[in-house]
């Protein structure tokens, strides 16, 4: 089990709600990166080598599966105070897949 900034997180900083103290350029190089990619990563401004990242469901169902047979048995968008993405993966050693 693990959380994320997700969707939610891309919509608020697109919108001006929650900028997570980004600098103008960090916000856009997130969103920009999130669109094109599906991940998007910036520092907080004088922090370099810590920022926030944002990933969608997609790509995270890619990296899961990426690394080995992990199977998605639990997603609750803004699961965790109504903001971050909650999953839930298990290994799988037979190498059957359960779709999440």
């Amino acid at each position: 089990m693990f959380t994320t900034h997700g969707k939610t997180t891309m919509e608020w900083i697109q919108g001006k709600r929650e900028t997570y103290r980004l600098t103008e350029t960090a916000q856009q190089k997130v969103l920009s990166e999130y669109k094109e990619k599906g991940y998007g990563y910036a520092d907080y401004k004088n922090q370099h080598g810590y920022g926030i990242s944002v990933v969608s469901h997609d790509h995270m169902l890619a990296i899961a599966r990426s690394v080995g047979r992990w199977n998605e048995t639990f997603y609750l968008e803004r699961g965790l105070d109504n903001h971050q993405d909650v999953y839930g993966f298990t290994y799988d050693e037979t190498g059957a897949r359960v779709d999440g």
